[in-house]
């Protein structure tokens, strides 16, 4: 049997107690330090323990909620059995990302595509020495990125190399160049 190394701890428990409760497995696992990621990978962990599907390795109290609360007690099922001989339990539950953490990945993403937009117009600028506007755009729109880049985002970030940065700059005479 395959498990990760918080659920062989869980199982651990359960070689000196018949039952416990998630509460008693928290803090024997966690001690004083007990915090909410913690409390909620702890529940994923149980709770692919206690999969009918998978491997019910693990017998909840209240079998038809998806979820763990404090008091619940948690038994050994005796009668596990297995077709296979090898196979692996993996952690199920509810993983939710919260706002802030959605928020900054967004960010992060966003940052990430302006990096590539800004290299691959350079890119283009050392190729051509010159190039019309309308051509650059093409070109970056042609190109296969991860993600379909609109003409907006390549003029801002066009601006941001012209004004910011000083790497590109305009023809005095012609303004589209």
């Amino acid at each position: 049997m395959t498990v990760s190394t918080l659920m062989a701890n869980v199982l651990i428990l359960f070689n000196d107690h018949d039952d416990l409760t998630y509460k008693e497995i928290l803090e024997k696992i966690a001690g004083s330090d007990i915090t909410d990621d913690l409390k909620d990978e702890l529940e994923c962990h149980i709770l692919g323990l206690c999969n009918p599907k998978k491997a019910l390795i693990l017998k909840k109290e209240n079998e038809k909620k998806p979820n763990l609360q404090l008091s619940e007690k948690l038994t050994i099922n005796r009668a596990f059995n297995h077709k296979f001989l090898r196979f692996a339990c993996t952690p199920m539950g509810n993983k939710k990302k919260t706002e802030k953490e959605k928020q900054t990945l967004n960010t992060q993403v966003k940052q990430e595509r302006q990096m590539v937009l800004d290299a691959k117009l350079v890119k283009i600028f050392k190729a051509r020495k010159t190039i019309n506007e309308q051509e650059l755009i093409g070109e970056i729109l042609n190109l296969k990125l991860m993600w379909k880049p609109t003409t907006n985002e390549v003029l801002q970030r066009l601006e941001n190399l012209i004004e910011e940065k000083e790497w590109v700059e305009r023809d005095g005479k012609d303004s589209k160049l």
